[in-house]
């Protein structure tokens, strides 16, 4: 993660004039538009055929009250109203879609209502960098997305999070309107968040100048980024409240987005022309519970970040606790079919070191073929170098070494030299050890091609070993990581998943009241956000798996307090005296209160009702 943020700083940081999201100057209320595609449509009937195109358009625009500039009719093609067959103004004609608009309109395009479905799914098409774009191959060739569907990425992801499904102006410029792929929202959310925390976070006094510049006004520089005006065109769009200073996705409109994008990732997960991607299935009404129950939000991100099975890759899942991420390594895991033989599960911890991954020479009891056993020293193997050995020795298998809590371990010791390795570059070779060269030429004993390898006394990884870690974020303190070692792996975000069935628990208090697990979360990691500023401490779906409970599907008032309120008490609350830690009478609650048993349920209930957590039933 770190390394996309600092590749993303970087771009920001060397971003030239116009080189961001672009469409023309010009204007982009699609009713104006529609008339300017009226103009290009009617042109070439015109009855004085020595009349040029802009003084045509100047005449007719002047006739339907809209801007006389004939360069507008360039936005006539990134919204699809036109298309063009060569470089002149003379060449563009329009397209089915403003003939199914003008029908719908009888050409008053002022009735934008009559073919409004129409407008969305155009502009929700548009596509950054367009061959007709001038700069496609050039300055914006490295753009490659649907920003009106990325918009909605971002804007739905800060809604998920708990906070404001809004971005301000200059955050869209500075940080949406860079993006350069869909696999940039992540990283883009982290900048918002990041900037509202400290704008000095970053510690780039580039970056930080040009942040407190825009603060200070209503729009970026010139030379940054001059040529976005999406979010004049965003105007258009129902779902949005654009203004002077932000843009703002209407809640009304939250799971119709969220929907939309569900299904806009299931198509990226095969898309290898992003350009032509046939997009609507995007605009077919389904039913919304159809939908929830057919798609799962998990299994379309799992899809999305896992496209395919990079040979030898290396991978760290990460996220909030409780979100899932061992069982979507597990998922992973088991799309190769993998006989047990060909996994290694190793946990790290602060006690873990270079040794325990990977080996070192120690005394061994050895059975002498008499009655006693002998003591010789050997070099023995730890869960690295046997699943390594594993697989040079196989290599028409796939293996696959499973890492839990990366981030609770020394990395930098645990991985010394063989984080090299990471790079999968023959040219970064490591030199092994003796004793580590004498157990690998036993190993490789009937192979001659492996054992003369290792007469160079290097060693790489062979390119079916798969590595894959998880990571809490929330436990980032515990060993931080260099950049120089998260550079070497793919990091897969793993959110959580306030639609998923499947933890749809009850907090059922000993008074029989029952509660929405789901809901509790969602509420709580608001406040949870808004104290941390980070969305690193959020309980995930699966912080407490009530599968397992005694009562399944159902978290007890034990249950509860002990894992969820101490979490958060120790956690996240330790010196917040205000929002839900207060009681009825506005007095601060403290943990040890809750073992109180003739008041616990009463202050549970008020910490629901202030996270406005209603009570779903109660049972006699």
């Amino acid at each position: 993660m770190i390394k996309e943020l600092d590749k993303r700083i970087n771009n920001i940081k060397s971003l030239e004039k116009d080189q961001c999201w672009y469409i023309t100057r010009q204007s982009l209320d699609f009713k104006d538009l529609c008339y300017a595609a009226k103009i290009v449509n009617t042109f070439k009937d015109r009855s004085d055929q020595n009349i040029n195109f802009e003084s045509f358009f100047k005449e007719k625009a002047a006739e339907y009250n809209i801007s006389t500039v004939h360069r507008m009719t360039r936005n006539c093609l990134y919204v699809g109203l036109c298309q063009t067959s060569g470089s002149k103004f003379e060449d563009y004609y329009i397209t089915s879609e403003y003939k199914e608009i003008e029908k719908l309109c009888e050409g008053k395009f002022e009735n934008v209502d009559l073919y409004e479905e129409i407008m969305i799914k155009l502009i929700e098409k548009i596509f950054i960098s367009a061959e007709h774009d001038e700069q496609n191959d050039d300055l914006r060739k490295n753009i490659r997305l649907h920003p009106t569907l990325f918009l909605y990425k971002i804007l739905a992801s800060l809604y998920d999070l708990g906070l404001a499904p809004e971005i301000t102006l200059n955050e869209f410029r500075l940080f949406v309107g860079t993006a350069e792929r869909y696999q940039d929202w992540f990283t883009t959310i982290a900048l918002i968040i990041e900037s509202r925390k400290d704008n000095s976070v970053f510690e780039l006094e580039e970056l930080n100048d040009l942040y407190d510049k825009f603060e200070e006004s209503s729009h970026l520089p010139k030379t940054v980024t001059e040529g976005n005006r999406f979010n004049v065109l965003f105007k258009n769009l129902p779902f949005l409240v654009v203004t002077q200073s932000n843009i703002k996705l209407s809640t009304d409109y939250i799971q119709k987005i969220k929907t939309k994008l569900i299904k806009y990732e299931s198509l990226l997960v095969n898309a290898t022309d992003l350009e032509n991607i046939n997009l609507d299935d995007l605009f077919v009404k389904i039913d919304q519970e159809t939908i929830t129950s057919s798609i799962k939000v998990e299994e379309i991100h799992a899809n999305y970040f896992n496209k395919e099975l990079a040979v030898g890759d290396n991978r760290i899942f990460y996220g909030p606790p409780g979100t899932g991420k061992s069982q979507l390594v597990l998922k992973n895991i088991q799309k190769l079919n993998l006989p047990p033989q060909n996994i290694e599960v190793v946990t790290f911890h602060p006690e873990f070191d270079y040794q325990s991954f990977i080996g070192t020479y120690k005394p061994v009891s050895v059975f002498d073929g008499n009655t006693s056993n002998s003591i010789q020293y050997r070099f023995v193997p730890q869960s690295f170098i046997k699943i390594y050995a594993r697989a040079w020795l196989n290599p028409n298998e796939n293996f696959v070494l499973q890492i839990e809590e990366i981030n609770r371990g020394n990395c930098a010791e645990i991985f010394g030299d063989i984080f090299q390795l990471l790079d999968r570059d023959p040219n970064y070779k490591i030199s092994a050890s003796t004793e580590l060269l004498a157990y690998l030429a036993v190993e490789f004993k009937d192979n001659p091609t492996l054992l003369k390898s290792l007469d160079s006394g290097k060693l790489m990884l062979p390119n079916n070993l798969f590595i894959w870690a998880t990571m809490n974020t929330s436990d980032q303190s515990l060993f931080p990581m260099d950049s120089a070692f998260k550079r070497r792996w793919d990091w897969v975000y793993v959110p959580i998943n306030y639609d998923c069935t499947d933890s749809n628990f009850k907090i059922v208090l000993k008074d029989g009241s029952s509660y929405s697990w789901l809901e509790f979360i969602r509420e709580v990691n608001k406040q949870i956000v808004s104290i941390t500023l980070s969305p690193d401490k959020q309980i995930g779906n699966w912080f407490i798996n009530a599968n397992k409970s005694e009562q399944k599907g159902i978290i007890s008032q034990k249950q509860f307090i002990n894992k969820i309120l101490f979490y958060l008490w120790n956690d996240i609350l330790k010196e917040e005296t205000d929002s839900f830690l207060t009681n009825e009478n506005g007095d601060t609650i403290l943990y040890d209160d809750f073992f109180d048993a003739s008041n616990a349920i009463t202050l549970i209930k008020s910490m629901f009702a202030k996270l406005s957590v209603k009570q779903i039933e109660t049972t006699p």
